[in-house]
């Protein structure tokens, strides 16, 4: 299962950083290549073993997934405008001792 997490991270860290989906498919490969490497050295049985690389292939692509549409969906460029003209005018209300 730890290796479910670190592929999350790796996914998070591939849409955080926009990463093409060549380098989201090289990392799903790498990790189920590890998972099969791994439980054919220690001797694990098939069915948790191919549990475990499906996890890894699913928690790359749905992080990738929800943080790279997250990041499209709301970029931070749109909210800093209003943000701004939120805080001037809290600074105007706040000199002219206006309602606070």
């Amino acid at each position: 299962m730890v290796f479910v997490g670190i592929s999350g991270t790796v996914g998070a860290l591939l849409a955080f950083l926009r990463g093409s989906l060549l380098w989201l498919t090289l990392a799903s490969a790498f990790f189920v290549s590890v998972v099969t490497l791994y439980s054919l050295l220690l001797g694990y049985h098939l069915g948790p073993s191919a549990l475990v690389g499906f996890g890894c292939v699913a928690a790359v692509q749905l992080s990738y997934l929800a943080l790279g549409l997250s990041l499209d969906l709301f970029p931070s460029q749109n909210f800093i405008p209003q943000i701004q003209a939120a805080g001037s005018w809290l600074n105007s209300q706040e000199a002219s001792g206006g309602p606070m």
